[in-house]
């Protein structure tokens, strides 16, 4: 009776995560009018629906005992003797937003998140159930993943549609030609969707380098394919500088991560011959809907006309017929090595124009590489006044914050009417959301966020199923440096948490069973 209830409280997991990854991407209620709304209410539908079915099948289990008290003990010890490191600081990071709240001066907004598109207390606490439901309950298979793939694919075949310049489904509201341009796909804006599909690319990535091995059928296969050159067309069309870093990011995370394989390695290499084949048909496809397709950003032209990129593709098959077995333990090293010096350089770079060369004229570098109000389209002036503000606070604020949703009320009451003088637009967020947590749940909530992260980065990539989860987790922390605080992608962070967190524990329970035997 109980592995049946456990079967059942399994299932109950399974289907949040098909509905979270199948239905939540694709879901509009009345297109973008209502984009944020839509996406919280069938966010919330699923997860009451997901915590109800649980709870009635834990009172049924604790109803059908006859030694409640004893029951009660023994599940409490069981709980607290599971917890692992990652379960344990996201208890403390749950802690330290209750704190945050209790001291956050306008209640309501924090607790409901009315200035920060819903990403107040009630949305945090939500989350923290989500991610021990499915860290506890959920049995990664194959099923979810590949419907996940299949719904990508129809999401970013609808983006292309609309950046070609067509949208028969008519999501725009009327009379709205100026912000044509900022949304795309069912995710609305696209920063939103450029940062989601940085999230399925290294995986669809991975899972096509790994085909070569038998558990995967021809089908699943060619989806991996489809899926993985269609998020390259997607990051395209997000024409976002952020998509960009997220998909270097990604690509460089799964290729150290398969390198100890050299088969999988040699795919890599490939595959990405054949990325830069399709970069090369997209550009043509644009050039062909010269005359309806959307304007593209100057990073998106550079690499869409870049000569580089038949150099790219040729050096990758050269790579691939070079790989040998044997080798793979020495090109890791260098492929490691030569990631680590470019991030390097580049971050050392960025240092010297900020820092210590501000005259040197860099011209179209100038937004990427010199640290200013203007930087990252203004996002230099945010970021600087959040920091001031950081800085003047108490010693109460700087370890809680200001309170979980309140971002947005710090802005008005510090330099609202600066940033009105200067900017036509004005900001409501740190578009950053490292700054965001950093103001809203300060060094604490920072503390127990990056320890749970790094605790599950670095325990899925020891003993995790499938390590890849990893890889997304470093996306996930690299992208969302740059992109707005929202809960539309906001909860597959703690999705991938608990998937990572469940292949970690699902890894060691089968690891234990066949040392037992």
């Amino acid at each position: 009776m109980e592995r049946g209830l456990e079967k059942q409280k399994e299932k109950f997991a399974a289907m949040a995560v098909f509905l979270f990854v199948v239905i939540y991407p694709l879901f509009l209620l009345h297109g973008y009018v209502d984009v944020l709304e839509a996406k919280l209410l069938l966010m919330k539908g699923i997860l009451i629906f997901t915590f109800c079915g649980i709870f009635l099948l834990l009172m049924t289990d604790f109803c059908l005992q006859k030694n409640k008290k004893r029951y009660l003990w023994e599940k409490g010890k069981i709980f607290f003797k599971s917890l692992s490191f990652t379960d344990k600081a996201i208890l403390g990071l749950s802690g330290s937003f209750c704190i945050s709240f209790a001291l956050s001066q306008d209640k309501n907004i924090s607790w409901t998140g009315l200035e920060a598109r819903g990403n107040g207390m009630l949305y945090y606490m939500l989350m923290f159930l989500l991610y021990f439901v499915i860290s506890r309950y959920y049995i990664p298979g194959k099923r979810e993943r590949n419907w996940w793939f299949v719904s990508t694919n129809i999401l970013i075949l609808y983006a292309l549609i609309q950046f070609l310049g067509f949208d028969f489904l008519h999501l725009f509201p009327q009379n709205t030609e100026g912000i044509v341009t900022d949304y795309l796909s069912f995710l609305g804006n696209t920063g939103v969707f450029a940062l989601y599909i940085t999230l399925v690319l290294p995986v669809a990535l991975y899972f096509s380098c790994m085909i070569y091995k038998k558990q995967d059928t021809t089908s699943e296969k060619i989806l991996f394919y489809i899926t993985f050159y269609l998020c390259c067309v997607g990051i395209l069309c997000a024409n976002c500088d952020a998509a960009y870093l997220g998909f270097a990011a990604g690509y460089a995370g799964t290729a150290i991560l398969i390198a100890k394989d050299i088969k999988a390695t040699k795919r890599f290499w490939i595959l990405t011959a054949g990325a830069c084949l399709c970069i090369k048909l997209t550009d043509l496809l644009f050039v062909l809907c010269s005359e309806t397709v959307r304007n593209v950003s100057w990073m998106t032209d550079t690499l869409l006309k870049s000569p580089l990129l038949g150099a790219v593709a040729v050096g990758s098959l050269i790579i691939a017929g070079l790989l040998k077995e044997g080798k793979s333990r020495r090109y890791r090293s260098i492929f490691i090595t030569l990631t680590v010096l470019s991030v390097l350089a580049l971050g050392g770079t960025f240092l010297w124009f900020s820092a210590f060369d501000r005259i040197t004229p860099l011209g179209k570098f100038e937004n990427y590489l010199r640290f200013s109000d203007s930087w990252g389209t203004e996002r230099g002036y945010i970021f600087s006044r959040l920091w001031y503000v950081f800085e003047e606070g108490n010693i109460v604020r700087k370890l809680f914050g200001w309170g979980p949703g309140m971002t947005f009320p710090v802005i008005q009451e510090y330099f609202w009417e600066e940033m009105c003088e200067r900017f036509v637009y004005i900001y409501d967020d740190a578009h950053s959301q490292w700054l965001t947590l950093l103001i809203t749940g300060g060094l604490s909530g920072c503390f127990w966020i990056f320890t749970a992260l790094i605790s599950v980065i670095y325990r899925v990539l020891k003993n995790g199923r499938e390590t890849v989860w990893g890889v997304l987790l470093i996306v996930y922390l690299t992208v969302s440096a740059v992109s707005i605080t929202q809960p539309i992608t906001g909860p597959f962070l703690w999705l991938i948490l608990g998937v990572a967190e469940a292949s970690v524990k699902r890894s060691l329970d089968i690891t234990e069973n066949r040392t037992e035997d």
